[in-house]
């Protein structure tokens, strides 16, 4: 990844932690989000300052991809179509990534779009070894919502090394304390063990000053199993594999199950 991608990435446009705030929110942000891939080393993509960005070969995500545009080479460009809560693909030679009057991100859109840009973090913390953590990233990776019973253990990357601002990760059911994890760590491990059908699960995550929490309803696998069946015959007929399976995360990060449409994510994008 070069330094302009970083930057983009991480503090660009308008900031990862904006990035965070303007992802988690309704139906008011007036910004058009969008995943966007080169097919080649060729692939350039300017913002309004005339900054580049390589996306390739790893992807970028942004919350205002209205103000980027192709220069050279060939990109997708990955858009919900939120009328139908569906992924469309473009592939642009030149031109804007987004139209102009594209229509804003709503809910399903902001959770779909906050999974991409969960995975391509931690990507980032797993693959590269960025060493740059934030409490909006630690709220935003963490389980919410309802999720399926899983089989393994839940893992969130933080850091390259074991990281002195975690300083504490602990589950509670019922309010009683479940697990507190050893730390510090490189990653926030939840126990599959903990994890088990009928159960709401709070959590709290305390990283540098911040106390952060949450909770997650942890359900039957078969009803996952379902709805991901609905979506996947939905998208049968879609030839493009990311466009496929991003569109059946979107149908199960619309039912809430966002750390499962996380999951459909790492498979569209090969993480």
């Amino acid at each position: 990844m070069t330094p302009a991608t970083s930057r983009l990435f991480f503090c660009a446009l308008p900031g990862i932690a904006a990035l965070g705030t303007m992802l988690l929110a309704s139906s008011t942000v007036h910004a058009a989000a969008c995943l966007f891939r080169g097919e080649d080393a060729s692939a350039r993509v300017i913002n309004s300052s005339g900054v580049p960005f390589t996306p390739f070969p790893d992807p970028l995500s942004d919350p205002g991809c209205e103000r980027l545009r192709v220069v050279s080479g060939v990109v997708n460009v990955y858009v919900l179509d939120e009328a139908r809560n569906q992924m469309q693909a473009t592939r642009l030679t030149r031109g804007p990534l987004v139209p102009g009057g594209h229509a804003s991100v709503g809910t399903a859109g902001a959770d779909i779009f906050a999974a991409i840009q969960i995975v391509l973090q931690g990507g980032e913390r797993t693959l590269k070894g960025s060493s740059r953590s934030d409490t909006d990233y630690i709220q935003t990776a963490m389980p919410s919502g309802r999720m399926a019973e899983p089989t393994r253990d839940l893992r969130i990357p933080v850091a390259p090394t074991p990281d002195e601002n975690l300083k504490a990760v602990e589950l509670t059911v019922g309010g009683k304390l479940v697990y507190r994890q050893a730390i510090p760590a490189s990653e926030i491990v939840l126990p599959a063990a903990h994890l088990t059908r009928g159960s709401t699960v709070a959590w709290r995550v305390v990283y540098g000053p911040s106390s952060l929490t949450g909770d997650v309803e942890v359900v039957d696998p078969a009803r996952l199993a379902e709805l991901r069946g609905a979506a996947a015959q939905r998208s049968a007929d879609e030839i493009d594999p990311v466009v496929r399976n991003l569109r059946i995360a979107a149908s199960l990060a619309a039912e809430r199950y966002l750390w499962d449409a996380r999951q459909v994510v790492k498979t569209a994008l090969q993480r």
